[in-house]
C-alpha cells in the first residue's frame, strides 16, 4: 500500500466551491489534479494507493480516498473535484459517504497519527536523501505540500513522526508531478526493473 498526505494550506473542508472557480478554492484545482495522479492509470485505477488531503483553510478536516473502495470516479479535474465537494459536503451534513471516500475532523497531528498507526512515514523534500538511494517498506504513507511548502510548525509537528526526508531531485515540482514521479519509482522496484535506462 502506498499513500500521499497532502496538505492544503488555504483550501477549505467545507465543500463551499464552485467547480468554475477550482483555483479560487484555495487551489482546489492542484488538489484534485494530485488525487487523479496519484490513483489512476491508463484505464484502471491504482487498487492499492490511497490519498489523503488535509484541509488547513479552516476547521482542519482530513479526506481520504481508498483505491481499492472508491466508484464512480473519472481522473479529470473537474470530475475529482466534484467527488471531492461531494464528500465534504456530506461529512458536514452527517449523510452517508460515498464508497471509498472518508472525512474526518483531525488536525495534522491527528492526521500524521492515523498514518503512522499502518505505515512509514516520508517527507518529500528537495534536500532529502535521493529516492533511489531508500528502501521502501510494504506500507508507505508520502507526505508533501500543495502549492506551498509545509510551514517550520507543520513540519516540526511531522518530526514528532521520524519521517525519512526523501528528494525527488534538486528542481522544486507540482505536486502532481512529485506524485507520478514518486508512483514510477515504486512501480520499477515492484516490476523488477533496476535498470537506469
Amino acid at each position: 500500500m502506498r499513500r500521499f498526505l497532502i496538505v492544503a494550506h488555504r483550501a477549505k473542508g467545507l465543500g463551499d466551491f464552485h467547480l468554475d472557480d477550482l483555483p479560487g478554492a484555495g487551489r482546489m484545482d492542484i488538489l484534485a489534479m494530485a488525487a487523479s495522479s496519484a490513483l489512476f492509470l491508463s484505464h484502471d485505477l491504482r487498487r492499492d494507493t490511497e490519498v489523503w488531503i488535509h484541509f488547513l483553510g479552516g476547521e482542519p478536516r482530513l479526506l481520504r480516498i481508498r483505491g481499492e473502495e472508491v466508484r464512480y470516479l473519472f481522473p479529470d479535474e473537474r470530475n475529482m473535484a466534484s467527488a471531492i465537494r461531494n464528500a465534504l459536503i456530506r461529512h458536514s451534513a452527517g449523510k452517508r459517504m460515498m464508497p471509498g471516500i472518508y472525512v474526518d475532523d483531525v488536525d495534522f497531528r491527528g492526521a500524521l497519527s492515523m498514518a503512522s498507526r499502518d505505515s512509514s512515514i516520508f517527507y518529500l523534500k528537495e534536500d532529502g536523501k535521493d529516492i533511489s538511494q531508500v528502501a521502501f517498506p510494504e506500507r508507505t504513507t508520502f507526505v508533501l505540500g500543495d502549492h506551498m511548502d509545509l510551514s517550520l510548525e507543520e513540519e516540526r509537528i511531522l518530526g514528532e513522526f521520524n519521517p525519512e526526508t526523501v528528494s525527488l531531485g534538486k528542481r522544486s515540482l507540482h505536486t502532481y508531478q512529485a506524485i507520478v514521479v514518486a508512483n514510477y519509482e515504486l512501480d520499477r522496484r515492484m516490476s523488477g526493473d533496476k535498470s537506469d535506462s
